[in-house]
């Protein structure tokens, strides 16, 4: 499979601006959301052995077993640092999984490049939120 320079170019751009925001605002021992605060236990839980039922919000528990993992490899480490780094390698890598999946759909490479940059985009509207 060949990636091509524009992909390459978008995921280059989101690692700078990723690198960029985890240097300006470090790790702070506080929850700024019940999200966040929901995702950690519940990752926390997933990570030593405590299955919670589905809740009404089934996608998020794909994110929560994703966060789970390097909880469960790492289990003395910080959770915030190991929720955080988590999440930012989903957020590079999920560009190439959207223009794979545009691309598929559409059967147009072009397409599937303006799919993943208007989805590149938009993530940093929302990615204080999160």
């Amino acid at each position: 499979m060949k990636v091509p320079k524009f992909l390459l170019t978008i995921e280059h751009f989101m690692g700078f601006v990723l690198f960029a925001y985890l240097g300006a605002f470090p790790i702070i021992n506080e929850v700024p959301s019940s999200d966040v605060a929901q995702h950690q236990s519940l990752s926390r839980d997933l990570a030593h052995g405590v299955f919670p039922s589905l809740s009404s919000a089934a996608l998020y528990y794909g994110v929560e077993v994703y966060l789970a993992i390097p909880q469960f490899l790492f289990p003395n480490a910080n959770p915030f640092v190991i929720t955080r780094l988590a999440m930012a390698l989903l957020v590079l890598i999920s560009p190439l999984i959207v223009y794979l999946c545009a691309k598929e759909i559409f059967q147009d490479a072009w397409k599937g490049k303006m799919v993943a940059l208007v989805y590149a985009v938009s993530g940093f509207i929302w990615f204080e939120e999160v």
